[in-house]
């Protein structure tokens, strides 16, 4: 599935393992979500995340199917990478 194909109220995980939920039908690398980080020990919280940092994302058959970017979205997602990593983070 494409970055792009995720509808409001699908349900999926992170590459650290954390539930979401995502809150918009928008379209590009920063969607809003719901984050359900209370099974590790955190909060729940809503706000933006990056879709380079979904792993992936729940199908209304309930079939999980790993998210894909389109070469563009890959690209600017390398570029916010390598932002954080000159930041040292």
């Amino acid at each position: 599935m494409l970055q792009n194909d995720m509808k409001k109220g699908q349900m999926g995980t992170t590459k650290d393992g954390i539930r979401f939920r995502i809150e918009d039908n928008k379209k590009g690398n920063i969607r809003l979500a719901t984050v359900y980080a209370s099974s590790v020990g955190l909060f729940d919280d809503i706000g933006s995340i990056y879709t380079s940092d979904i792993a992936t994302v729940d199908m209304p058959d309930g079939t999980t199917e790993r998210l894909e970017m389109t070469p563009a979205q890959a690209k600017k997602a390398k570029k916010v990478q390598d932002i954080y990593r000159s930041l040292g983070w």
